[in-house]
């Protein structure tokens, strides 16, 4: 949920009470896996690792829990960036920001939002929670979210000197 309380069907976990300490670990819905936040965090850290990715992208981790966007999205900028200080390989990190965005000038046009959109609508057909109709609330919010896309922070990793 938005405030990162959890739900009671997830015994009210939730990524940000993982990340202030709040609970010791979160169990993935499907039940494959449990995690703490270190082991959240190594298995980030493996990740961008193994694939030596030259740009990794994630949420918003400037803005405080709470205070505009839906606090799993924080909490998940937050773990990508700690994770991100024991990656090895030369990358940038970049920090886009979330909800608090929809009342910034649109940025996003043309095929890049036909392409965004594409995406935004595949992934929606596998919420059952997102309702994509024109009616409801959740398409006019995507709407006036998808054509804007802005890069709050970024961290640069030079990686190992060559020799």
């Amino acid at each position: 949920n938005r405030r990162g309380t959890g739900m009671r069907v997830h015994d009210y976990e939730s990524l940000m009470r993982l990340w202030q300490g709040l609970i010791p670990a979160i169990t993935a819905v499907d039940g494959s896996s449990t995690y703490t936040a270190d082991t959240l965090t190594s298995t980030l850290t493996a990740l961008v690792n193994a694939f030596a990715p030259t740009t990794v992208r994630t949420q918003d981790w400037t803005i405080p829990f709470q205070t505009g966007d839906n606090a799993d999205h924080t909490a998940t900028a937050l773990f990508v960036r700690s994770a991100d200080h024991a990656v090895t390989s030369a990358h940038v990190l970049l920090s886009y920001g979330g909800y608090p965005i929809w009342t910034r000038p649109t940025v996003v046009h043309g095929a890049d939002l036909r392409d965004k959109t594409a995406a935004f609508v595949a992934y929606a057909r596998h919420d059952p929670l997102m309702c994509l109709e024109p009616w409801c609330a959740d398409s006019v919010v995507a709407a006036l979210r998808l054509s804007r896309q802005y890069v709050v922070a970024s961290q640069t990793t030079v990686g190992p000197a060559a020799g």
